[in-house]
This record gives C-alpha cells, sequence and structure tokens, in this order.
C-alpha cells in the first residue's frame, strides 16, 4: 500500500477563529474543544476511508445543517486528492449529507491562509435530531490518485482558504446569537479597490442570526478589511478576523 498522506492539527488560533465562526463560544471553550482534536484514522487494515471525529458535542436538529472545523489539515502528496464522505451508518439512518456531496480536498489546500482547515458542512435530512458526542466518528475520508491532460499548463498557486473564490463578488456568512448587544463591524483600508456590504440574512438556522459580507471587486488591486464582532457602543473585541483582498483587471475577487 503507498503512502502518501499524513495528518495534522491546525493551530489553536485557526482553530479558535473557525470555531467563533461557526459557533457562538468563547475562547476557553474552543481550547477545552482543541484537545479533543484527533487525526483520522482507519477502522481496520483493510478500510479504504480514514474517519474523521467531531471534537465536540453536538445536537442537528431534522432539517438542519452545520459546518464542523475538523481541527485537521493534510499534507499529500502531489497527484491526490482527499475526497470526504458521510459515514454510511449516519447516511442511513439519519440521511445526512455533505452539502456539496463530496468534499473535495486539494494538495495545494494545505497551503492556504487557513492552514488548510478541513472543515465539514453536513446537513441531516431524517426527521428526527441527529445527536453526536466529541470524539463519535461522522465522515471518511479516502485518498484518490487523479490526472491530467496532455495539453495543461495550469501554473496558479492557491492562496485562499475555504470559500475563497475567484469571481466577481464573494461572501462570507457569519453568526451570532439572537438578543446579544454584540454587533459585526468591518474597517476596509481601501474602498476604491473593493466594497465591502453586511446585511442581516434573519434566522435561518435554529437561534442564530446570520450575517453576510459581500466583497465586490472596484478596480485592479489590494485592500485589508478587517471583521470585528464587538459589543454594541463598547471597546470590547469578541474576535476579529483579517483579510487580504486581491482584484484582478477583470474585477474578480480573491480572499486571502
Amino acid at each position: 500500500m503507498e503512502r502518501v498522506a499524513q495528518f495534522e492539527s491546525v493551530s489553536r488560533q485557526q482553530f479558535y477563529n473557525d470555531m467563533s465562526d461557526n459557533f457562538a463560544i468563547a475562547d476557553v471553550e474552543s481550547e477545552n474543544v482543541y484537545r479533543n482534536v484527533r487525526m483520522p484514522k482507519r477502522a481496520t487494515s483493510g478500510s479504504a476511508g480514514y474517519d474523521f471525529y467531531i471534537p465536540f458535542n453536538l445536537e442537528l436538529s431534522a432539517g438542519k445543517s452545520v459546518r464542523i472545523p475538523t481541527g485537521v489539515r493534510c499534507r499529500m502528496n502531489p497527484g491526490w486528492v482527499l475526497q470526504i464522505f458521510p459515514r454510511s451508518s449516519l447516511g442511513f439512518k439519519y440521511k445526512v449529507q455533505l452539502d456539496n456531496t463530496v468534499g473535495i480536498i486539494d494538495s495545494d489546500y494545505y497551503n492556504a491562509v487557513n492552514e488548510g482547515h478541513i472543515i465539514i458542512k453536513i446537513t441531516n435530512h431524517s426527521d428526527t435530531t441527529l445527536s453526536l458526542k466529541a470524539g463519535d466518528r461522522f465522515a471518511q475520508g479516502i485518498f484518490v490518485r487523479y490526472g491530467i491532460t496532455f495539453d495543461d499548463e495550469t501554473t496558479d498557486i492557491r492562496t485562499g482558504g475555504f470559500g475563497s473564490t475567484d469571481k466577481t463578488e464573494v461572501y462570507i456568512e457569519k453568526r451570532d446569537m439572537p438578543g446579544d448587544d454584540f454587533i459585526w463591524t468591518f474597517e476596509n483600508s481601501d474602498p476604491e479597490i473593493a466594497e465591502v456590504v453586511i446585511t442581516e440574512q434573519g434566522n435561518d438556522r435554529e437561534k442564530e442570526n446570520i450575517f453576510r459580507f459581500r466583497f465586490t471587486g472596484l478596480k485592479k488591486g489590494e485592500t485589508q478589511v478587517r471583521l470585528v464582532h464587538r459589543k454594541a457602543d463598547e471597546d470590547l473585541i469578541d474576535s476579529e478576523q483579517v483579510f487580504r483582498v486581491v482584484v484582478n483587471d477583470k474585477k474578480e475577487v480573491t480572499l486571502m
């Protein structure tokens, strides 16, 4: 059997950032969850899939979706890809599916700005609540060799992380709990390069307010955008994230 990859933990800070992006928890809770991060493993010597373990307790209501930060990144040999699937037992019992059907982790994702953090979004399509405990297996990854065409001359290098793309508009979702006195704000170092707009998308997940930041390219160049979750009318900052926003000559936007 050819050995082609190595799983590793992302840094504590990266894990904190991605947990706070998806769940309203404090850093101390993220630290406790970070201790539960486990590297994917195969169940038997004949298993093709590496089981991914959820590092925290989760109750996922019927029809709801969630993005699960695994705390894991993967270093792979060139020419290989890691494909992510839900565990078959969850599929049979809860009709659990990945929102993009099959997750594709490219070898160069390891070098992305988010450290190549593998974040798995699942949806519970059953009519009952899915309960997972920290340490439960919920997804599996399989390494697959791939080929390219004879005339392929691609030389571009990945820089963006999860959700980054080259489009005229790029969106990022942020969440918080309804009724709290924290607000989302942003600082844009050069509004002439990229326009940033924040809109409240309402409550499309149980007990969560969803906000959406829209990045639109205005002219070629670079700007820095700082997203801040802070207490209203105070200097107290709960979390922040800084993006390098690059706009090319086609007004396409990439977040780094």
